[in-house]
């Protein structure tokens, strides 16, 4: 474990868990047998609310769908040179050496490590670098991914299709449904006009707990 001014994180196994003053805040999982590739879950806000949908879901109280391919905050690729890393046909490991990482002033964790991507075949595509920071900002956490891709044997090609890039699966009393409002940067709001197109960013909010 390293820590400074509260933050923490500790390794077990293949997970790194962040802590705040000894109060998880969120589990990077860097392998994982049934979701094939790196993920945040049980992301939690300063004061302990959990803002990711529950990993694994709870049934009856969680919706259940995609729980193998939504386990927090991610970044997949549907389509890279015709492998699926989103619905896991691909795998992205971790390489052998361990991860960088560090703490600095006053409360910012940084994480470097590398994966390889791997076709369902077993074959190697490419490699992935991975940097995770985490920094304590007035208005909560603030989680800053970075992710680089080189290919091996072949030029890497970006598919076009509408899984693709960094995603986040909110927590059930977030979600549109339980009135969680979905906002993109040109302005449109709601999932029928968001989903499958691309913009700057997109904004996903709502009530939990009685706080925005």
């Amino acid at each position: 474990a390293e820590t400074n001014l509260g933050a923490e994180f500790l390794r077990d196994g293949d997970e790194i868990i962040f802590t705040d003053q000894g109060r998880p805040i969120a589990r990077l999982v860097m392998r994982d047998k049934i979701v094939r590739r790196p993920y945040l879950a049980d992301v939690k806000t300063p004061g302990g609310t959990q803002v990711t949908r529950r990993h694994p879901p709870v049934a009856g109280e969680d919706a259940v769908d995609h729980d193998t391919m939504h386990p927090g905050i991610w970044f997949a690729l549907g389509d890279l040179n015709g492998e699926d890393f989103w619905r896991n046909k691909g795998e992205i490991r971790p390489a052998e050496k361990r991860a960088a990482h560090g703490i600095v002033e006053p409360f910012v964790i940084n994480l470097r490590g590398e994966g390889k991507l791997s076709r369902a075949d077993g074959r190697t595509l490419g490699r992935q670098l991975i940097k995770v920071d985490l920094q304590r900002v007035p208005e909560g956490y603030l989680y800053a991914w970075e992710f680089t891709l080189h290919g091996e044997s072949e030029p890497l090609d970006f598919g076009v299709q509408e899984e693709m890039g960094f995603g986040a699966r909110m927590a059930t009393p977030l979600t549109e449904k339980a009135g969680g409002i979905i906002t993109s940067a040109d302005g449109r709001t709601g999932a029928k006009k968001i989903w499958g197109t691309s913009d700057r960013w997109c904004d996903y909010s709502g009530t939990l707990e009685g706080k925005h």
